[in-house]
């Protein structure tokens, strides 16, 4: 899992840009662990900076389910006044980060990102090192983020196409953490613990644990040395044991089909039905047509009404489908 963060999309771009201009790509390991990637490329005065940390849903232990998401919701809070006040107007308009830094969390990862005028390169760089690794957390953040996440977890479980996702993840991953919401739920926040949040962040959040990436207008040499400037009085500490990937489990009701004339990608969630010479077939069709709304009835009638020649008449769909 490890490997795969680190030979991720950012790094995937930052060898693009370079390779499109010639410039070679420096890896970097700094002695408290932290992976430097440094991308020269001339393209612009702009300076793009990400940093991934390897902490995935599978390293939340129990008791601390969104974790993460905590922590993403407080590096945007404590972000947002440190933008507005530590950068130029000019990287402003840049990366316009009204809400703080640009954080996000996935399933196998965490990312930060953040794009600067190249001259305030170490001011951005410091920025994402203080608020990723360095800040604490007071009780009054803590409890702002909390119900912020809660918030963001009912909003998103109003959502059909969420749901979807969720009952999609459930088939395939089965029992393991990684089918879960990457917010956890409204019972596993209330139950988090400030302490419990920081104590995950310490052993997490570590140099050897994450690596940091620029794309800037200079020589990897000097990028290298602005990032072991901002990241390199970070501590030495072992980044977490390795947790097992997931794996579809042996009963997993879930096929993947390849079709490349597709222009994307679909995906369809749904339950077997009884068959045509079962006696409950007809409760399944009921059962779908239920479902279906008034949309799918009306999609229905349209098609026995072709296939037989014929033309659905303007009364019946007034009288059974207005409109407005």
């Amino acid at each position: 899992m490890r490997t795969l963060i680190r030979a991720g999309l950012i790094t995937l771009a930052a060898l693009t840009l370079a390779a499109a201009h010639g410039a070679p790509v420096a890896r970097t390991q700094l002695p408290n662990g932290l992976t430097v990637i440094a991308a020269p490329s001339d393209v612009s005065r702009i300076a793009g900076i990400a940093v991934v940390v390897g902490s995935s849903m599978a390293d939340e232990p129990e008791g601390l389910r969104g974790a993460r998401v905590m922590l993403q919701q407080l590096i945007v809070l404590g972000s947002h006044e440190q933008i507005n006040e530590q950068l130029s107007p000019v990287s402003s308009f840049i990366d316009p980060r009204s809400s703080g830094l640009g954080v996000n969390t996935e399933w196998e990862f965490v990312e930060a990102t953040l794009a600067v005028h190249v001259e305030e390169l170490d001011v951005g760089l410091q920025l994402l090192a203080g608020q990723l690794f360095g800040a604490q957390i007071t009780p009054e953040r803590f409890d702002e983020a909390r119900e912020l996440v809660k918030r963001g977890y009912d909003i998103s479980h109003e959502s059909p196409v969420q749901d979807t996702f969720d009952l999609f993840r459930r088939a395939f991953y089965g029992a393991h953490p990684m089918a879960e919401s990457l917010q956890g739920d409204p019972e596993s926040i209330d139950a988090m613990s400030l302490e419990g949040l920081q104590a995950f962040r310490d052993a997490s959040y570590v140099a050897s644990n994450a690596v940091v990436c620029v794309v800037a207008p200079m020589p990897a040499e000097e990028i290298t040395a602005a990032v072991t400037a901002a990241f390199g009085a970070l501590p030495a500490r072992p980044a977490p044991p390795p947790v097992a990937g997931p794996a579809p489990p042996a009963d997993a009701r879930v096929e993947v089909g390849d079709a490349p004339g597709l222009a994307q990608a679909s995906m369809v969630v749904g339950v077997p039905l009884p068959p045509i010479d079962d006696p409950r077939y007809v409760a399944g069709e009921v059962l779908g047509q239920l479902l279906d709304g008034r949309g799918g009835r009306l999609r229905r009638d349209l098609s026995l009404l072709q296939t037989l020649g014929l033309a659905i008449p303007t009364r019946l769909l007034e009288q059974h489908y207005p409109i407005g």
